[in-house]
């Protein structure tokens, strides 16, 4: 178990990860806090904010650990969480140091937190939004259900607090790849993709009983985590039935974005890679106006204005430090826009 009880076993923990992460340079932390990590001798909080949970040390280390970590290793770091569903959507029933028990941490961490996956497995079910229970029985209704109120947010329990709940671009739907992977919760990838489908962009599906609450639909859902590649991959026939079915859908739903994007890339003539760590930006015909990069989930590491009147420009920036892959967006004086994935490998 996890349980920071102090500032110095915080600091323990932080600096235990630096080690690690710098070791294997790896993107970012997933918190998966299960079991005993999960109680924060916080059932008597009734104040969510950062001011409020001062009051429960345990419950204040987490936030400050996940703070300081994306702090030091700046936006291109990535801090996911994937709770069971008791820790979150539970608190809509019930709020004690089980149930809801991870709701002041999403709150508290709603700016550093890139991506939640709340687990839509292995779990008897919660209530909606719309009082209904949805267990994992009722399949895409649960699925509906469940992610709505992540977006939407809601009060927490009796306690007057509130969960504001997150940017559907944050939000992921965590299912399992196949019946053997987990005790409940496997959908088909049909059943899924429906679920979703109407989460994005509100087309029913045969059987919805759930309604999407006022906010709704929410064309900017991030996707799907599953439990796991590996499982699609070999222990569920070897077949990955499952990410080949999303990634159908994922590719229909980009087609048009992409022909656009196409149509605003056509007269332009321009050149970006790494050099030694920098992005060079160069444009044969037209002067560059700006250049925005991105890292691969959509957040924004750099907006460069270029108010130098020429057509090749130098980006030095912290997050270019380590190998990964960028999109750049360049933007030219005449209005033309154009989009690159380009990989700083580090030479």
């Amino acid at each position: 178990h996890v349980v920071l009880d102090n500032v110095t076993q915080k600091n323990i923990f932080v600096n235990g990860l630096k080690a690690i992460i710098d070791e294997y340079q790896f993107d970012g932390v997933d918190i998966d806090f299960e079991g005993g990590s999960m109680n924060f001798n916080a059932g008597g909080l009734r104040d969510i904010s950062y001011a409020g949970i001062s009051a429960y040390p345990r419950l204040k280390n987490v936030v400050d650990a996940c703070k300081e970590l994306k702090a030091y290793y700046g936006p291109g770091f990535l801090l996911t969480a994937a709770p069971e569903t008791q820790y979150v959507q539970g608190g809509y029933s019930t709020y004690n140091d089980t149930f809801g028990s991870f709701l002041p941490i999403i709150q508290n961490l709603r700016n550093e937190l890139d991506l939640l996956a709340v687990q839509l497995y292995n779990t008897g079910g919660e209530n909606g939004l719309d009082g209904q229970y949805y267990g994992s029985a009722k399949k895409a209704n649960m699925v509906t259900a469940l992610t709505d109120m992540i977006i939407k947010g809601y009060n927490i329990a009796t306690t007057g607090m509130r969960f504001d709940g997150l940017p559907a671009s944050k939000v992921l739907i965590a299912l399992p790849a196949c019946p053997s992977a987990a005790g409940s919760g496997f959908i088909t990838p049909a059943e899924g993709i429906n679920a979703m489908h109407y989460l994005r962009t509100g087309t029913t599906f045969t059987g919805r009983t759930y309604t999407m609450q006022s906010g709704g639909p929410y064309p900017s859902l991030r996707g799907l985590m599953t439990w796991s590649v590996n499982w699609d991959a070999s222990s569920c026939g070897n077949s990955s039935e499952l990410s080949k079915a999303y990634a159908v859908y994922f590719a229909s739903q980009a087609a048009a974005k992409m022909l656009s994007l196409d149509k605003i890339e056509a007269k332009s003539s321009t050149v970006a890679y790494f050099k030694n760590d920098a992005l060079s930006v160069s444009n044969e015909t037209e002067d560059i106006a700006q250049v925005d990069v991105f890292n691969t989930i959509g957040q924004a590491l750099v907006s460069h204005k270029n108010i130098q009147n020429n057509k090749e420009i130098l980006i030095q920036n912290r997050n270019f430090t380590t190998k990964q892959l960028f999109v750049v967006i360049v933007t030219d004086r005449a209005g033309n826009k154009k989009s690159f994935k380009v990989m700083n490998f580090l030479n």
